[in-house]
């Protein structure tokens, strides 16, 4: 796999690892790292949607579960602002392709306007949501492949940190939500939450991590962890109700 040049101002690589822990310790997290941490730019709040592309064999699930060591996602992503400002009908969205290799990360992403209301409540069933991968420039529709179709769109609040110590970037996910998926990839699936509080670091090295004990102490734990891996694996299982 050859890594492309980044759209938008985006790092060549990161290296981002994860800590995992029950849905209720995630307040007890934000706690902690309000202490310990700088808050993250404009927007050290929002809500993240992203509606994931994959193939009806679910090729992207099946490089996480092998474990591959180069792997990618292609997904549809826009944000909503929790401080209660007003949103106009068309808004930013970002077509992007999220690239592993190994430990490392890479994304590249295009700017979208699209209209609000057709992104939360459109059915993934509805064409125009595949159209929007023929909107991709030359650089990302390399990724682009009409086997893909709109599969999940999954939601989660975001609260963002910048490590006055390393300077890497921290955000501790919550409130993680299944709200749609296509019904020929999962046709016995119930809208659901996940059960999990998603810490990530993201550096430019794997620096050591100075306030990581503190996480551990409150329950958080190191593993590889995906919400779209975590999501296909329950509506494969049928889905859990909300």
């Amino acid at each position: 796999m050859t890594i492309p040049n980044p759209i938008l101002d985006e790092p060549i690589l990161t290296n981002e690892r994860k800590l995992i822990a029950s849905a209720s310790r995630a307040e007890r997290a934000i706690q902690l790292l309000d202490q310990l941490l700088l808050p993250d730019g404009d927007y050290p709040e929002n809500t993240i949607h992203s509606i994931y592309y994959e193939t009806r064999s679910l090729r992207s699930f099946a490089e996480k579960v092998d474990g591959d060591n180069l792997k990618h996602k292609v997904r549809l992503r826009w944000y909503r602002d929790n401080r209660g400002a007003a949103e106009s009908n068309e808004i930013p969205a970002f077509l992007e392709v999220k690239f592993r290799i190994g430990s490392a990360r890479h994304k590249i992403r295009q700017k979208l306007s699209l209209n609000r209301q057709w992104l939360a409540s459109a059915p993934l069933t509805d064409p125009a949501l595949g159209d929007v991968l023929r909107m991709a420039n030359a650089e990302l529709g390399a990724w682009m492949s009409d086997s893909r179709i709109p599969a999940i769109h999954i939601s989660y609040q975001r609260c963002r940190y910048r490590c006055p110590y390393t300077e890497g970037r921290v955000a501790v996910d919550r409130n993680i939500r299944v709200h749609r998926f296509h019904p020929d990839l999962f046709p016995f699936g119930a809208p659901f939450s996940i059960a999990d509080t998603v810490c990530e670091y993201k550096d430019a090295a794997q620096v050591e991590i100075p306030w990581l004990r503190h996480l551990y102490d409150a329950g958080f734990r190191m593993r590889s962890y995906s919400k779209f891996g975590e999501a296909i694996r329950i509506l494969s299982l049928g889905g859990a109700p909300a």
